[in-house]
């Protein structure tokens, strides 16, 4: 009976997240939450139960791997939304979609739980009975001359005019089809598919939920966001929790490659980080990785931060000032400028190193890497400690690290390589471990290349290199 009662005051939350680190988010959930969550079939996405009780939901806002928080506020599957090969019915008229999605689904769900944890999470100032009340809409306003109207946009910067004690919402629709299995076992390699838009969609939702709560449609100014998601015959309705994405959330400073905080995360978590560890970012960029690993376990990790060039550092400082006056703590975080295939560090001085390597396509070049990933992870093996010392490496060039990583097979053991859409950019992060052999300098100009550079210039009269010689290096963050 216990088990029964406390069900009801359960919520189903979803949370979307970067494909390929769905694993990542599962296991912070069970960390910190302590709830089993479930990926979805169609990945980006995990769902899982949670308390629907205030305290239960403030713990929400402490996930760091997830992009957006959602809460369910129903599903449904209806065979009505799919219809595959036949193009001529697919071009028709959408007239039982649209009554469906306009009159059964906003009806078809209770709404009040959802209401209730959207108003504790974004702390709203509307209660849920003012949102489930019925708002009847205002009067039309006096017809206006062209010049007051255009006078009126000017002033509200193009954002409709906010009814006072009305809410606003907007409706965010998402549709996907599915493989016509029975067409791939004909072989009709055709998709099944939907004869409507998820423009037509949210419009349809919105007239819904509109004519239900009479909530306000706005698109800009807006404090609810219900959330559509389609996919073959499976439409599940939402209340977005987060009014932004949460990947910049340390954030002020941006450069041309800022690295999201959440993947910064997951990085930091897939090193297993523990108190005390020291962890460095040679190539800091904004600062994404070491706010993140210093913010990682309460403050009891510290952070290095460094780069060639005086602009990314200036950055990383900015980013890690603002996010300390933000948070009124301070960051055991340091900042400092080097080449990190001459770092001035001693042997050995980190327990972890995290980093976002030039992809070699805004920044840097194919070329380049080819010379520079050995010598980076030649020049991180001799600052790791041996046997526990750790280290992930994002990259989208995987051909010329495994090559750079097969020249240091003595120095680091591939422990896990996991793939990630970044934005249409599939890229792989390796997760290392450093073997027990010692740096061997002389290892280091066999397999690589000098670690010093030349302490005397080559004169202006010497002849260039073959062309069958690799490039010269060349560091992608300058």
């Amino acid at each position: 009976v216990i088990l029964l009662l406390n069900s009801r005051y359960m919520v189903r939350i979803g949370c979307s997240v970067i494909s390929g680190l769905e694993q990542v988010a599962v296991e912070e959930i069970r960390e910190r939450l302590g709830a089993e969550a479930a990926i979805d079939e169609h990945r980006g996405k995990v769902y899982f139960q949670a308390p629907s009780e205030a305290a239960g939901v403030r713990r929400l806002k402490e996930l760091r791997s997830v992009e957006h928080v959602f809460c369910v506020v129903g599903s449904e599957t209806s065979d009505r939304l799919v219809v595959g090969g036949d193009r001529d019915r697919r071009l028709g008229g959408a007239g039982a979609e649209a009554a469906y999605f306009k009159h059964r689904l906003p009806t078809l769900f209770d709404w009040a739980q959802a209401l209730q944890v959207w108003a504790v999470y974004s702390e709203s100032q509307f209660s849920v009975d003012e949102l489930l009340r019925k708002h009847d809409p205002p009067p039309p306003p006096p017809a206006a001359s062209p010049s007051e109207a255009q006078r009126e946009e000017m002033v509200n910067g193009g954002r409709k005019r906010r009814l006072p004690g009305v809410p606003a919402f907007r409706v965010t629709a998402t549709r996907a089809g599915a493989p016509n299995v029975a067409g791939a076992a004909s072989g009709d390699g055709e998709r099944v598919g939907h004869h409507f838009t998820s423009e037509e969609v949210a419009r349809w939702v919105g007239a819904g939920v509109n004519d239900r709560f009479g909530w306000q449609p706005n698109m800009k100014n807006f404090e609810l966001e219900v959330l559509v998601f389609v996919y073959a015959n499976t439409v599940t309705l939402s209340l977005a929790l987060t009014a932004t994405a949460l990947h910049n959330r340390n954030l002020r400073c941006f450069g041309p490659t800022t690295l999201k905080s959440t993947i910064s995360f997951a990085l930091a978590r897939l090193c297993e980080l523990a108190p005390g560890d020291v962890v460095m970012d040679p190539m800091c960029g904004s600062g994404s990785v070491p706010i993140e690993a210093a913010t990682y376990l309460s403050r009891r990790v510290f952070s290095l931060a460094s780069d060639l060039a005086h602009i990314p550092t200036d950055r990383t400082a900015e980013n890690a000032r603002q996010c300390a006056k933000h948070s009124f703590d301070s960051l055991y975080l340091d900042v400092c400028r080097s080449d990190i295939t001459n770092a001035p560090f001693k042997a050995q001085c980190c327990d972890v190193i995290i980093t976002d390597m030039p992809f070699g396509k805004r920044m840097g070049s194919r070329e380049n890497n080819w010379t520079l990933y050995p010598r980076v992870l030649c020049e991180c093996g001799r600052l790791a400690r041996a046997r526990t010392g750790r280290a992930a490496f994002l990259t989208q060039d995987k051909r010329n690290f495994m090559s750079g990583l097969n020249k240091n097979k003595h120095l680091w053991a591939l422990n896990k390589q996991i793939h990630i859409n970044m934005g249409g950019i599939i890229a792989a992060i390796f997760v290392l471990s450093r073997t027990k052999n010692p740096f061997s300098v002389s290892q280091a100009v066999e397999r690589c290349c000098n670690r010093r550079r030349p302490t005397n210039p080559a004169p202006s009269n010497q002849s260039p290199p073959p062309l069958s010689e690799p490039p010269s290096n060349g560091n992608a963050k300058e």
